[in-house]
């Protein structure tokens, strides 16, 4: 193990991790929705929409997709 010192990046103001940002040094990625929990939520939606044909589905889903963006 290292000797050298580190620092959270967490712990920086938002201009500093602006600027570190720039320079291509980030906050590594935390997930709290794992990967089996979205295969999980996917299986569920698509099993409300599985007696669709495959056009209609497109179309709801799409449609779905509008809904969401915020």
């Amino acid at each position: 193990m290292s000797d050298r010192p580190t620092i959270d990046l967490g712990d920086l103001s938002p201009e500093l991790q602006k600027q570190l940002a720039a320079r291509g040094i980030r906050k590594p990625r935390r997930h709290e929705f794992s990967k089996n929990d979205v295969r999980t939520a996917a299986i569920r939606v698509l099993a409300v929409v599985a007696d669709l044909t495959p056009a209609q589905r497109t179309r709801v889903l799409v449609h779905a997709s509008k809904l969401n963006e915020v």
